[in-house]
């Protein structure tokens, strides 16, 4: 079901940013957010759920998407297969290119600590950008800046490669940064720190992007 506000072109399907909600929730905390980086991309926003055990999944979804009347909606309800997380993974599996958004945990107090299972489920078998909505997120409604905290390790590189592509498909600037122990004095470390940082914003450089980096230090990285 298609529910198409503000433009009917078609938009390619690689530029997508699927948020995936939970239609037995009335506060659907990653729907602001997803509907603010489809608004950058120029994207259409497909949200998704899966239908049981809510058999109301569809009205809950149209309701949820009401307010939201600028851009193009798509509205996709999955009939349970295999469990809500494996349901969820092969959608987002059948959809390349896009960008996923969910809450990072479950409605309630006491629950916001944790991740939330499907969440966290879903964040190990996708292999695609997965943007996490914690309890205390405030939407601001307007992006200024792309920033990546890298650590060195093999998992920076792609980390720093998809910041990369956000900060250039949204236009906006790009900063690197990495926290380290504190130092009693600056030295040849920091020029090796400096270098490593270099190296995470080379492809942002190339093309030409704004992009800075810093190294922070601090008891407590």
């Amino acid at each position: 079901m298609h529910h198409d506000v503000g433009r009917t072109e078609v938009i390619d399907e690689r530029r997508t940013q699927c948020d995936a909600i939970d239609p037995g929730h009335a506060n659907h905390r990653a729907l602001a957010p997803a509907a603010e980086l489809a608004r950058l991309a120029n994207a259409r926003l497909t949200v998704v759920a899966v239908e049981e055990p809510h058999r109301d999944a569809r009205r809950a979804l149209i309701d949820a998407v009401d307010s939201i009347t600028d851009i193009a909606v798509e509205i996709r309800v999955l009939p349970l297969r295999g469990g809500t997380s494996q349901d969820l993974c092969g959608y987002a599996d059948r959809t390349p290119g896009s960008l996923l958004c969910m809450s990072s945990s479950a409605a309630g107090t006491m629950r916001e600590a944790v991740l939330h299972p499907v969440s966290s489920e879903v964040l190990c078998r996708v292999r695609r950008p997965i943007a996490l909505v914690g309890a205390r997120h405030r939407s601001s409604g307007r992006w200024s800046e792309i920033v990546a905290f890298v650590d060195g390790s093999a998992a920076s590189v792609p980390e720093a490669r998809m910041a990369t592509d956000l900060a250039v498909s949204f236009g906006l600037p790009l900063t690197f940064l990495r926290v380290l122990p504190e130092s009693r004095s600056a030295g040849p470390d920091d020029v090796t720190e400096d270098a490593d940082l270099r190296r995470y914003a080379a492809d942002a450089l190339l093309a030409g992007h704004q992009v800075t980096w810093d190294v922070l230090h601090d008891r407590s990285p």
